[in-house]
């Protein structure tokens, strides 16, 4: 692009002498007057000389070229003093400079230098459908910072392949936001650690390009011509086991070329609180997915991948691993009443579920493992079902267990009141999370343990006693529910112990609790109930 504004330039200096020599009165002969002859020097920024136009008369008119550049607006020549934009008059020798102004004034960036990369820390722009350019003032963007988009006006965001880190809050509270893409390629660079064997196959993958250009193995330190998926090799390190030598090579690859490696980090919230938001494209090379990433956004109904990705799949919308064998996210913006997992599943990841329009689950058999808090975010469940003979998983009433643990209750199963079976020994977390229906109930005497976040947010129960069989309690366990008083039968004297739960301050949403008159000083003088000691009273204040 340059060199044709300067083949342009140049054609309109030779005509313009010419033009000038016909439309001027001539010059007098040599040796009556003398005329000074400049320089004029057209350069960048950075001093790269465009162009020198020399021997030129004094106000001698010289037509300046319109320039580009990626990412900039072109402003003029500057002398120092004053901008010219289409011509300029030659007094003395003269040096231009041309001018830009970023066309990305709305963004604030951090840059690294000696990678030539940059950060996004905060945009103040209002456009609503924007593509976030790849490079800034000639900086490839690598990472958006921590709330750079926070609350913005977007309905559809376009993002570089480039970015390998979208930090905390990124985009957050963005209500107006719909679609989340990206585009480009994956390009910039990483450190990683290779072994002999990773390094020998990596070299034979293309040993065209994979030659030493600068530096040498002896020097523990070289590079790599362009196109080899090792960029260079920083260092190596070599250990000698029963006479073996076995080296490391930390080294830094090129993803251009290297494609195996799961790196993208999306942190937790980045596009939390997005009420409109339907539409989303997740990196294939993602290096984990959280629903934290979203959590709050939970209209989405599309999910995708940009480019091959070898560590997810998307089937009619839901997000399992490659191989199927986990099921990761079902999107809270899809409306069916009823959804059977894939019978591949072994493992359901935690919030996996965050949906108000399932009524009922179907479970594989093939499943021997579901993380917790995974269906604690279906707030109209009524039921969950097995397909097929589970070995450990099993369905009572719609109930979810797992041999003698209680793994969940639907959050809209109906009845107000509920028995836990006699055999069960433990509630898992999250096990009653945001049950809306629920007023009493009722656990048995063989419970010992009750896990985090058990009662998290029930809606009705107002009252738990824990029996004296119950040895531990998981922290939070009644997270902001509507649960107001707990009575604690366990008792030192009688069982030998105190029921052991663990705070660490005192929080605002914590009941009233009631304890065994003849352990109450254990209690208000134990570690882990210290914090909420006046929130600590004896049963015999209790009144029913």
């Amino acid at each position: 692009m340059k060199i044709n504004q300067l083949i342009c330039f140049a054609f309109i200096v030779v005509m313009s002498t010419l033009l000038w020599g016909c439309e001027k009165e001539p010059y007098p002969p040599d040796g009556l007057i003398t005329y000074p002859l400049y320089t004029i020097t057209l350069q960048d920024e950075d001093g790269t000389v465009f162009f020198r136009l020399q021997n030129s008369f004094i106000s001698y008119q010289v037509n300046l070229p319109d320039m580009s550049k990626e990412g900039y607006l072109f402003l003029g020549w500057s002398d120092g003093e004053e901008l010219y934009n289409t011509t300029f008059i030659a007094t003395k020798d003269q040096t231009l400079i041309a001018v830009y102004e970023s066309l990305y004034l709305d963004y604030t960036i951090v840059k690294d230098d000696a990678l030539m990369t940059a950060t996004i820390m905060d945009y103040t722009g209002s456009q609503t459908h924007l593509v976030i350019p790849e490079f800034i003032d000639g900086y490839l963007i690598t990472e958006i910072g921590y709330g750079a988009f926070q609350d913005s006006t977007l309905v559809e965001v376009d993002i570089p392949a480039s970015v390998q880190m979208i930090d905390y809050d990124a985009f957050k509270g963005s209500s107006l936001l719909e679609q989340i893409s990206f585009y480009g390629e994956y390009q910039g660079y990483k450190t990683v650690s290779f072994n002999q064997e990773e390094y020998d196959l990596l070299l034979e993958s293309n040993p065209t390009a994979c030659v030493i250009t600068s530096g040498s193995f002896e020097s523990g330190s070289y590079t790599f011509d362009e196109g080899c998926l090792i960029s260079e090799v920083e260092s190596l390190t070599s250990i000698v086991v029963l006479d073996k030598v076995y080296t490391t090579y930390h080294s830094i690859i090129d993803l251009k070329y290297y494609d195996e490696l799961n790196y993208v980090e999306i942190r937790d919230f980045a596009f939390a609180n997005c009420e409109l938001l339907t539409s989303i494209a997740l990196p294939s090379r993602l290096s984990q997915f959280n629903p934290r990433i979203i959590e709050g956004s939970n209209q989405i109904s599309d999910i995708s991948i940009f480019g091959e990705s070898g560590a997810y799949q998307i089937v009619d919308q839901v997000m399992y691993s490659y191989d199927l064998t986990e099921l990761i996210y079902y999107p809270g913006g899809l409306t069916a009443t009823s959804y059977t997992i894939a019978d591949t599943t072994e493992s359901i990841e935690a919030r996996a579920f965050v949906n108000d329009s399932l009524v009922t689950i179907n479970i594989p058999y093939t499943v021997d493992y579901i993380e917790m808090g995974a269906f604690a975010y279906a707030t109209s469940l009524e039921q969950f079902a097995i397909t097929g003979e589970s070995s450990d998983y099993h369905v009572i009433d719609g109930v979810l267990f797992k041999n003698t643990t209680l793994i969940s209750y639907p959050a809209n199963k109906a009845g107000s009141s509920y028995d836990i079976p006699n055999d069960i020994t433990c509630i898992y977390d999250y096990a009653f999370a945001n049950n809306k229906n629920l007023e009493t109930l009722n656990l048995n005497d063989q419970i010992t343990w009750i896990e985090s976040y058990a009662f998290m947010g029930t809606q009705k129960i107002t009252r738990l006693d824990w029996p004296s069989s119950v040895v531990n309690i998981g922290m939070s366990v009644m997270f902001y529910s509507s649960i107001e008083i707990i009575v604690v039968h366990r008792s030192i004297i009688v069982d030998g112990s105190i029921t052991m739960i663990g705070f660490t301050h005192s929080p605002d949403w914590l009941p009233i609790f009631y304890v065994p008159d003849d352990s109450y000083d254990a209690y208000v003088d134990d570690l882990g109930w210290t914090y909420i000691q006046a929130d600590i009273h004896r049963i015999s204040e209790l009144i029913d």
